[in-house]
């Protein structure tokens, strides 16, 4: 029997490629200065400084991704601000999750636990995140519970692709 997560890295949803999910796409709670928007939140992105909040230690932040549709979400990737003599980066971080923008439930795991996702050790480290339960949903918000410094955070999102889903089931 496969695993349903064997593909899940490879089918990154475009956050880190502006002209797929588009700037405007990419809200915040606040930023802390203009290199630091949220639109430069994208993995891999060094347009600016990634995503940091103005309020360095609160955990009532975020950074939301409106994917534009739908999908069935298997996995997340996530590093911190760029450059990486910053030094400032989300350690652990929650995930809401919504279909319409405005009402939000919080991603949990396999026995209702709200889920925290523990990361990366350094500013530029790539971290991947399976998602136990893969989630229907248009929008996201990574909520940072835990930082180095500031919250500063550069994301993607996974997605399974429903002719992979197809091809499981016939084999």
């Amino acid at each position: 029997v496969k695993s349903i997560f064997a593909d899940c890295f490879s089918n990154p949803v475009g956050i880190a490629a502006p002209n797929i999910i588009f700037d405007r796409q990419m809200t915040a709670s606040s930023i802390y200065n203009p290199s630091t928007k949220a639109a430069y939140g994208r993995l891999n992105d060094e347009r600016g400084d990634g995503w940091c909040s103005l309020d360095a230690k609160s955990n009532a932040e975020w950074l939301q991704v409106d994917i534009g549709k739908t999908i069935q979400a298997c996995g997340l990737a996530t590093q911190g601000g760029v450059p990486s003599e910053r030094r400032e980066w989300v350690k652990n971080f929650k995930l809401d999750y919504s279909f319409d923008g405005e009402n939000w439930k919080n991603y949990r795991d396999e026995n209702g636990e709200e889920m925290v996702f523990r990361r990366m050790v350094n500013s530029s480290k790539t971290s991947q995140h399976k998602l136990p339960l893969p989630v229907y949903a248009r929008y996201f918000r990574f909520r940072p519970t835990q930082r180095h410094k500031r919250n500063c955070l550069r994301v993607e999102i996974y997605e399974f692709k429903s002719e992979y889903m197809i091809k499981m089931c016939l084999d």
